[in-house]
């Protein structure tokens, strides 16, 4: 392993690494209980979360920050462990950079073509489309409206 100039810490943008995954892991049983381990483990493994979709939500954004302050973590060590040059460490940087920020944007892309899909959904099912059309576009408002909502609160807030 290369690094370790700031080794008092014992290279922890991995430890920092691993709790974005133990988080993501968290996360992916919210609402469902773990898969026990061992046999033993079943009568110590605690009951789901069950956090709300805007903590949810918020605990997803924060993993992919944990990540990108992990990986930068790493560039800065590795650069003053000799290990790269200042131009491969800017490279990795604006690449580290760049990876979070394409994140973002694919996922309000994502989000918005959700959006549209809904509103396609609820037009194109009904062959009687015209007799009630102002009841559908409310409800589809709705909807999508609830939806950003909760989904803006963890990407914003």
């Amino acid at each position: 392993m290369s690094g370790g100039h700031f080794n008092g810490n014992g290279y922890i943008y991995y430890k920092i690494s691993e709790f974005a995954d133990e988080l993501e892991n968290e996360i992916e049983y919210n609402d469902k209980p773990k898969p026990a381990k061992n046999r033993w483990e079943d009568e110590w493994t605690p009951a789901p979360r069950n956090f709300h979709v805007e903590v949810i939500d918020a605990l997803r954004h924060y993993v992919k920050i944990i990540r990108t302050v992990a990986s930068a973590m790493k560039a800065i060590d590795f650069l003053y462990s000799n290990d790269i040059g200042e131009d491969t460490f800017l490279n990795r940087i604006e690449g580290i950079a760049q990876q979070y920020l394409v994140g973002e944007a694919k996922e309000k892309i994502d989000f918005l073509l959700a959006g549209i899909e809904c509103y396609r959904g609820v037009f194109m099912t009904d062959t009687d489309a015209a007799s009630n059309t102002e009841d559908k576009m409310a409800w589809a408002h709705e909807m999508i409206s609830w939806e950003m909502e909760a989904r803006l609160k963890g990407i914003i807030d």
